[in-house]
């Protein structure tokens, strides 16, 4: 049999594993796994911390290349502005064949189309040229033709002699010039 003073001391070591036992389930272990859970979330906003600082310096980058990309934009709207002006153009293909001094026999332009594939719904006008000249004028003419402040794509070229004793020739040219009509999404 066991003495009162035993059964107080087993008792009390009992007594004590227990509450360490039910400290630990009750206390400890809901508070360490609340720090496991604090801890995943802080390495979860650090995570993103890094994604967020990587976009910041992407977008930073993107932002220095801004005003070269408004340039390139500019120089597109000269080219391909958003009316066609047909009369315009009339005129600047007249004043190149007179630089270039050669007889404009005909400007034919024809019905603006869409360009196909186009996803900017590029607008083409066609046109057809004759002149007559000299092969050094012609030639002259056509370089001219393609250094035009607009965007002008020369399709077909054929150059047959006129007159062979008199160096002349004629010119017959198809090519496009283009607009992009504006869109308020690009500004």
């Amino acid at each position: 049999m066991m003495s009162p003073h035993r059964r107080w001391l087993f008792g009390g070591i009992a007594a004590s594993i227990l509450l360490f036992v039910l400290g630990f389930f009750l206390l400890v272990n809901p508070a360490r796994n609340q720090a496991a859970d604090i801890q995943a979330r802080a390495d979860s906003v650090e995570e993103n911390n890094v994604l967020l600082a990587n976009k910041l310096n992407q977008m930073k980058q993107q932002a220095t290349e801004v005003p070269a990309k408004l340039e390139e934009i500019e120089a597109i709207q000269r080219k391909m502005p958003s009316e066609m002006k047909q009369p315009e153009l009339v005129r600047a293909i007249e004043q190149e064949a007179q630089s270039a001094g050669v007889d404009l026999t005909s400007i034919a332009p024809a019905t603006p189309v869409a360009v196909e594939g186009s996803s900017t719904g590029t607008i083409a006008l066609p046109v057809a040229v004759t002149a007559d000249g000299r092969y050094a004028n012609i030639k002259t003419f056509v370089d001219n033709l393609e250094r035009l402040e607009r965007a002008f794509l020369i399709q077909t070229v054929d150059v047959t002699v006129a007159d062979e004793a008199l160096d002349s020739f004629t010119l017959s040219l198809q090519g496009s010039f283009f607009s992009l009509p504006c869109n308020d999404s690009v500004k």
